[in-house]
């Protein structure tokens, strides 16, 4: 009984000591060293945070820590405004999804799926929203 208890506690130390991965990769961003801030970023979508996979998108988008890619960008950005669409998301993925669409990065140009997304991430109460769909001149895109 005496070694459970002590078993237990070391578990209790060492869980609250370890760092989820999206802390480490904000550490690591923090710090400016985007290799291992993109490897954590990673790690962090793989588990399923939303949070992670709209950073990870933003790594992959602004080249940082790993080679720019819009394709991975846009995969990334998708996977986190999905998830936002269950109220696990991230309105940043959602916003980031709407812009790609509109500039045709990542994937083919579609002002409709632009729109939507841009539109669904400013009703989820993202604030930048607004800003993309007035600069964009998304009220004036055809149906």
């Amino acid at each position: 009984m005496k070694n459970l208890k002590y078993l237990l506690l070391i578990l209790l130390i060492s869980s609250s000591c370890s760092m989820s991965p999206l802390h480490k990769a904000s550490e690591a961003y923090k710090e400016k060293d985007f290799k291992e801030a993109f490897k954590w970023y990673k790690k962090s979508a793989e588990l399923g945070d939303a949070t992670g996979m709209n950073l990870l998108g933003s790594m992959y988008y602004l080249g940082q820590g790993t080679l720019k890619d819009d394709k991975e960008a846009f995969k990334w950005y998708k996977k986190s405004a999905e998830l936002e669409l269950l109220g696990l998301g991230d309105t940043k993925g959602m916003l980031m999804l709407g812009v790609m669409y509109y500039r045709g990065q990542g994937t083919l140009k579609n002002p409709q799926l632009a729109k939507y997304w841009i539109k669904k991430a400013y009703e989820a109460g993202n604030k930048d929203a607004e800003k993309a769909w007035n600069s964009l001149a998304l009220w004036s895109a055809r149906p």
